[in-house]
């Protein structure tokens, strides 16, 4: 006789396994935006530089295509200049036997900030080496973003000749390179000839820039940058470690060697400018120290720690003021006996001078001097209590300051002041603000290059 009855058990249903129709979508709503940093990485395609042609047109007429016939007064072009395509589908013939014609085609998508229109036009080498005239036929958006990538369909129309070459210089009134590395910065990758032309020299004058301030600052007994012409020894660290973010090994053979000397766990944790410019936050500027002054290294601790700035032969650093917490108060200068740091003018210009008569002509910051002397800083660290306060700028240079860590475009033309005159500034204008102008100059010249 079994244990127990059968009966008394139900069988164990298994429980149904609920199937999604093909058909079904979610509901779920994104309502962010996307940008085009965030599409050019699913760009695909064989890279095609070309020469871009883009009509300009009236909202009532269409593109005219291409024809030698038609005057520059009723034909013109916006010329761009090394335009990147990402090839679909390669050049293809394909003949006509009855009127014995071959017609050459192919896709490519464009990258966004281009809009492309039917009837464009574009010049482009092709695989035997001679160069071809192609008009776009056909554009689709690739999505309904705000920015969008197109694939174009077009064909070969001519080869290029010389007649064309002519044509298309006459009715150019427009130009523009393309400069695909601005859209990881959200940037516009169209720029004008005239800038592209502009930041090439800048790209030139900061390697210049790179050259002389190694050059000028570093101190190879110490092997460190070290505040210049100051008596005792006086030692930024907070700027030696953003130099060494900011500079690399190829950029002077002193880079390898340079020595980034600790304070203190405590002191070297806190914020400063420099974190704000390396990771373009402005609300790091409401956190961080806004005055310093030169303190001995002996108020430090005296924990014997490897590359410890106590033991390093530097008599002197510069120290955030109400940091005195961190230090061995019995040693501490006060405050108000500290002398602050000597500036020394440059021998070859009078810097007031030259910053009283140094105007920018149609600045977009208006009739403000070029740069703040650091005798006018009263004791803020490198940029005004007022830059720190608000952004308020005091100078052409805090503005452009302002500009670079908000992440808006940063004006040339104040770049190319700044550039031609530093030579001029005292030397404590050139050891604190040619870090921040390679900062700048080096994000701003990413992409360009000849």
């Amino acid at each position: 006789m079994p244990m127990a009855d059968d009966a008394e058990f139900e069988p164990i249903k298994p429980n149904k396994i609920k199937v999604t129709p093909d058909g079904f979508k979610s509901v779920l709503h994104d309502s962010g935006s996307t940008s085009a940093s965030d599409l050019i990485t699913h760009i695909e395609g064989a890279k095609w530089e070309v020469t871009f042609y883009i009509e300009v047109t009236t909202t009532d007429a269409g593109t005219s295509g291409k024809s030698l016939n038609i005057p520059a007064a009723y034909q013109s072009y916006k010329r761009i200049d090394r335009m990147e395509l990402r090839v679909q589908d390669p050049l293809s013939t394909s003949m006509d036997t009855k009127i014995n014609s071959a017609t050459v085609t192919g896709s490519s998508l464009v990258y966004p900030g281009v809009v492309p229109n039917i009837g464009n036009l574009f010049v482009a080498k092709m695989g035997d080496g001679r160069y071809g005239v192609f008009q776009v036929t056909n554009v689709e958006a690739k999505t309904i973003y705000l920015n969008s990538a197109y694939l174009i369909n077009y064909m070969l129309l001519k080869f290029l000749t010389e007649e064309d070459k002519k044509d298309f210089a006459r009715k150019t009134v427009e130009e523009y390179v393309f400069v695909r590395a601005f859209m990881q910065y959200s940037r516009d990758p169209l720029v004008s000839k005239k800038d592209f032309e502009r930041y090439g020299n800048l790209q030139n004058a900061l390697s210049e820039i790179k050259r002389y301030y190694c050059d000028k600052f570093f101190a190879s007994g110490r092997s460190t940058f070290l505040i210049p012409d100051q008596q005792p020894i006086v030692i930024d660290t907070y700027l030696v470690r953003f130099l060494l973010r900011i500079l690399e090994s190829g950029d002077h053979p002193v880079v390898s060697r340079c020595r980034s000397w600790t304070i203190g766990d405590a002191i070297d944790r806190d914020r400063s400018i420099w974190d704000a410019i390396l990771d373009r936050n402005k609300t790091y500027l409401y956190t961080c120290f806004s005055r310093a002054t030169p303190q001995s290294v002996s108020v430090l601790s005296g924990n014997n720690y490897s590359f410890t700035l106590r033991y390093s032969g530097i008599s002197q650093f510069m120290m955030p003021i109400d940091r005195e917490e961190y230090a061995d108060n019995s040693r501490l200068l006060p405050i108000s006996s500290s002398p602050g740091l000597v500036n020394k003018i440059s021998d070859t210009k009078n810097l007031m001078g030259m910053l009283g008569d140094r105007l920018i002509d149609d600045s977009p910051f208006g009739q403000l001097p070029l740069i703040t002397p650091f005798e006018s800083l009263k004791g803020s660290y490198v940029v005004s209590e007022e830059f720190y306060t608000d952004m308020s700028a005091t100078s052409s240079f805090e503005a452009m300051l302002s500009d670079y860590i908000n992440n808006r475009p940063v004006d040339p033309d104040v770049l190319t002041t700044l550039v031609a005159t530093y030579h001029g500034w005292g030397l404590l204008e050139r050891f604190y603000y040619l870090p921040i102008l390679m900062a700048v100059l080096k994000t701003e010249m990413v992409g360009i290059s000849y």
